[in-house]
């Protein structure tokens, strides 16, 4: 063996690279493989092996026989089995591991053996922390009597958690989380939490490293807690269950307040509360994710994009999701006008003012027709754009409006482009042979049209002219059944490939067939 792969170091280095070639994730059966091959490797591989686990149920099948064998008397344990030669090989293992993901669904014979031996762990009068050196955890198990078990793995090293409020409601949690882990970086509460306001807002307050939060529930104090926090950059709030009260802020906010904050992500019924915190003189977020609900008209939106690109006009990402199905599940009566909450393209040019957005993201806007004008003026006001996405609800396909013009119209007056989320009909796309437009960042596109069935050679080399980066494909051929197919080129023996002008029917029929033959 060469000296240089004694040193730990070198070999940590040479073992990450054994990835996925497609998602680059490690490839575990290949390490498991190196571990088996002499002590030396075995240190080093087991550091990439346990460094993430998807489930707790690894851990317990490496539990030491002493504690396994309590399964049926759980009653039974105590610490003095928590020791020993078994033990310490457990925790070796343990101790390596830096993110748990608790959220997959469990086989009811291996549920019950793991549950009933982490609960009576988890019950120990003295505090039993599995993981001492975990840094991540996410806890969303799929049998809610699993909650308790939680307790086994917050510790001081802790810097991000995913929890659902349910754990605070019903007080599953047995210590304050600004005590156990005073250090935590990201921290999310899903779900409901109003009936736990009081309890979810103690923890904000205890926690004074926090970078990114998102939490359901929120009161003043809280906020305020937050708005003084020196590294933080993201925040999300859900209105709906909040009980923040925006009257009651505005004089209470200090100068510098959310001097940090790069993304504000806001989720409510209208958008009065939004436009509220944005009339405060100390909350300027250069990036805004904003999600509304349908309870949003389309002479409120005017209003508040126009105050609102007047103040942030450097705003860099803007994403407007409005759900055209909140009416049905928040009993809109059929005599409300609901056409006050279809939004059109009129209501959106306050946005064109932004002539800094790398980001924009539109999705179900009701009347908001898709169609070679609209991406025209996105194009000539955005020229720095990276990403645009103009969707609807797929419960509901429509033809689509934007021609390949248009495409190439985006693709002209914007040089930075790299995703594309509008499906465009290609039926003129060989019309467009001889363009000159040339894209190099693009690589997924959506199409629609038949001449996908009856010219794809033609069609495939067009893109390859136009996109020469491009991937993948989604196509379909009558609106509804979809499929993404590879469109890249696989040269020939001689490494050559097929260029020039649109070919006929009859000669691709040909080629086909020859390569069949072939």
């Amino acid at each position: 063996m060469h000296q240089a792969l004694l040193v730990p170091e070198i070999l940590l280095i040479i073992f990450k690279y054994v990835t996925d070639d497609d998602s680059g994730k490690p490839l575990l059966p290949t390490h498991a493989a190196v571990a088996r091959t002499c002590r030396l490797f075995q240190r080093q591989v087991e550091e990439i092996i346990w460094y993430k686990l998807p489930y707790i149920s690894a851990l317990y099948n490496i539990l030491p026989p002493q504690v396994r064998n309590k399964e049926s008397r759980c009653w039974s344990l105590n610490r003095r089995m928590f020791s020993g030669s078994d033990w310490t090989r457990f925790m070796d293992r343990a101790t390596r591991v830096r993110v748990l993901t608790e959220n997959t669904s469990f086989e009811r014979a291996q549920y019950e053996r793991c549950s009933a031996i982490f609960l009576a762990m988890a019950a120990l009068r003295d505090p039993l922390v599995l993981t001492p050196n975990l840094r991540k955890l996410e806890w969303q198990p799929s049998h809610p009597s699993l909650n308790p078990v939680i307790n086994l793995f917050i510790g001081p090293s802790l810097r991000s958690l995913e929890i659902d409020a349910k754990l605070l409601i019903n007080h599953v949690i047995r210590l304050p989380l600004g005590d156990i882990c005073p250090k935590l970086e990201h921290l999310k509460i899903s779900g409901n939490g109003r009936s736990a306001a009081d309890t979810i807002s103690s923890v904000l307050r205890r926690l004074h490293f926090l970078e990114t939060v998102a939490c359901s529930t929120l009161d003043n104090d809280a906020f305020l807690h937050l708005a003084q926090l020196k590294k933080l950059s993201y925040l999300a709030v859900d209105m709906r269950w909040s009980v923040l009260h925006s009257d009651a802020l505005r004089d209470r906010l200090l100068p510098g307040s959310f001097h940090s904050l790069q993304t504000l992500y806001w989720k409510d019924y209208n958008l009065k509360s939004l436009a509220d915190m944005f009339l405060m003189p100390d909350i300027s977020p250069p990036n805004v994710h904003l999600e509304i609900e349908s309870f949003c008209t389309s002479p409120s939106l005017r209003t508040f994009l126009n105050s609102f690109t007047a103040k942030f006009p450097s705003t860099r990402d803007f994403s407007l999701v409005h759900d055209i199905g909140a009416s049905r599940r928040f009993g809109l009566q059929v005599g409300v006008p609901r056409r006050q909450h279809q939004l059109d393209a009129c209501d959106l040019k306050p946005l064109f003012a932004l002539k800094s957005l790398r980001v924009l993201n539109l999705v179900d806007l009701g009347n908001l027709k898709l169609d070679d004008d609209l991406i025209k003026t996105i194009a000539a006001a955005s020229p720095e754009l990276e990403q645009l996405h103009l969707g609807t609800d797929v419960a509901e396909p429509t033809t689509p409006s934007v021609t390949f013009g248009g495409l190439l119209s985006l693709l002209q007056h914007c040089p930075k482009l790299q995703s594309v989320g509008v499906c465009v009909d290609a039926e003129d796309i060989l019309s467009f042979w001889d363009t000159t437009v040339r894209h190099d960042h693009v690589t997924h596109l959506r199409l629609e049209g038949t001449i996908l069935g009856s010219r794809r050679a033609d069609v495939d080399e067009m893109l390859r002219r136009v996109l020469p980066g491009l991937k993948t494909v989604e196509e379909s051929l009558d609106g509804v059944t979809r499929r993404v197919r590879d469109v890249r080129v696989t040269g020939g023996k001689d490494g050559t490939t097929r260029t020039g002008g649109p070919t006929t029917g009859r000669r691709t029929r040909n080629s086909l067939e020859g390569a069949r033959r072939r």
